[in-house]
């Protein structure tokens, strides 16, 4: 069945909120906001700040994880990983920023 004529369609957004959020949290990383070491903010926070669910600051969390730029475990706040330019984890999540932009 076809839109109904005065229904307004809304344009889609690229990027899902976890993948934004993660997005942000890679390029303070990869610009030296966030520094080796340093704690950032719980997913509790996450999700107050980008308005958000916890799951959804969580797989954000979850995606820099993965991508080797921070280090987190259950009960305690994840923290920025030691790198340089060319580390492995560096090169991958400098090439995903240039592909997000």
């Amino acid at each position: 069945m076809p839109p109904h004529p005065s229904a307004q369609m809304l344009p889609l957004s690229t990027n899902a909120p976890y993948q934004q959020i993660a997005r942000e949290i890679r390029e303070a990383i990869l610009a030296g906001q966030l520094k080796p070491g340093e704690q950032l903010p719980t997913i509790s926070e996450l999700a107050t700040r980008y308005g958000v669910s916890a799951g959804t600051a969580h797989r954000a969390m979850a995606t820099v994880r993965a991508e080797g730029l921070v280090s987190a475990s259950r009960g305690r706040r994840a923290t920025v990983n030691s790198y340089t330019q060319e580390s492995p984890h560096y090169r991958s999540s400098s090439s995903l920023l240039r592909q997000d932009e």
